[in-house]
């Protein structure tokens, strides 16, 4: 004989403001979505500890009012400390990017001389100076390894030609990937979710070059 449950919400939209308030609605104990991956949290007799914002001891990625940024780096500055940050990177837009006010040598230089004499006058957060590199349509980096040298941390992204093949593509991510000054490689399939389709690219291989790479975060 087969026992039909009656629903008392049936026909009924239920809103709810966070994942664990649904959760708690049906009754089920909240799991992260960090360790909804296998089917195998369900066993979990307890969760492990997760990457949380108090764990947080920099940012290596930050725009500022030098390239296309909305804040200076004293105010970016301000804000690192008031969230606890150790150190952090400051990392506008290179000179191929014009449309974002890219940096180019000259600018990076004084922008440089500014954040040494704001390290000379704080002691509660450091700031480190890099780049936002981009790895331009013909496969060259938009500087040289010399002057990449003088920088603390380098990312390289890709943002122009996204309609390259995608051995055009990986030729240009491998020639960001064996230069030694780079440190991170950003947005490496260059997709904006909803708003734009990413650029062609083999992320398996990318991923195994990279791990090979030790000098890549």
């Amino acid at each position: 004989m087969n026992t039909v449950l009656k629903n008392p919400n049936r026909g009924k939209f239920t809103h709810f403001l966070t994942e664990k308030d649904f959760f708690e609605f049906l009754d089920l104990p909240y799991l992260p979505p960090e360790v909804r991956e296998t089917g195998e949290e369900c066993e979990l007799n307890s969760l492990p500890e997760l990457v949380d914002l108090q764990h947080i001891r920099s940012d290596l990625h930050m725009h500022t009012t030098w390239s296309d940024g909305a804040q200076s780096i004293d105010e970016m500055a301000k804000k690192a400390i008031e969230r606890g940050y150790e150190y952090i990177v400051i990392t506008d837009h290179s000179k191929f990017l014009r449309v974002a006010n890219g940096l180019n040598e000259k600018r990076i230089l004084e922008q440089q001389a500014k954040i040494k004499e704001w390290n000379e006058s704080h002691s509660d957060l450091t700031i480190l100076s890099g780049i936002e590199m981009d790895i331009l349509p013909n496969g060259e980096l938009d500087f040289s390894e010399d002057f990449l040298s003088q920088l603390d941390f380098v990312i390289a992204s890709i943002h122009s030609s996204f309609n390259q093949s995608e051995e055009k593509i990986m030729e240009r991510l491998m020639a960001a990937i064996d230069c030694p000054y780079v440190d991170m490689i950003a947005h490496p399939t260059g997709r904006l979710i909803g708003k734009r389709n990413g650029y062609s690219v083999n992320l398996e291989q990318f991923i195994k070059t990279c791990c090979r790479n030790e000098h890549h975060y």
